[in-house]
């Protein structure tokens, strides 16, 4: 009997630890949490705040794609950013701030954001990629070089839209 109290006691001992650790760890993650949103953001702007030109682009079956341009249209080098699922373009904020003096093109992605709702099953990766496609014919100006950045599932939308064509790029 007494080896019965020891081992439910001890038992005890360990759940009753690990309930107090994982307690401590939850109130300190709440508390690191609040004290980062209370911060100010570093340039003082609200996430998701900041904006470029405006372009709509129309997808091969007529869905609108809602495109931001920041930048020179003289600037080297294209920079295109594409959003993860269930992301839209704010998600590249501060790169948007960061990269300023680069011509960087931001876009939703049909179903997401501020583009066009498609037809049901209308979604897939290969669409995707020819979204984007349509993205940079409209959106990245002479024979300069074009740089995608994805997140996600978008770097197999961003590996569709890059297969090879004919003419530089």
């Amino acid at each position: 009997m007494a080896n019965w109290r020891r081992i439910t006691g001890a038992a005890g001992l360990v759940v009753g630890a690990t309930a107090a650790g994982a307690g401590a760890l939850v109130a300190a993650e709440r508390i690191a949490i609040s004290r980062f949103r209370g911060r100010p953001s570093p340039a003082g702007e609200a996430f998701g705040s900041l904006r470029g030109l405006e372009l709509t682009v129309l997808a091969e079956d007529g869905v609108p794609l809602h495109v931001e341009i920041n930048g020179p249209d003289t600037a080297p080098m294209t920079i295109i950013f594409c959003h993860g699922y269930t992301l839209n373009q704010d998600c590249w904020h501060f790169q948007r701030r960061d990269l300023s003096d680069h011509r960087l093109v931001f876009w939703d992605q049909r179903d997401h954001g501020r583009s066009g709702r498609s037809a049901a099953g209308s979604g897939s990766i290969g669409q995707l990629g020819t979204d984007l496609k349509a993205v940079i014919d409209a959106a990245a100006p002479g024979p300069g070089p074009v740089v995608l950045v994805g997140h996600s599932m978008a770097w197999r939308a961003a590996a569709r839209g890059c297969r090879p064509r004919s003419g530089p790029r």
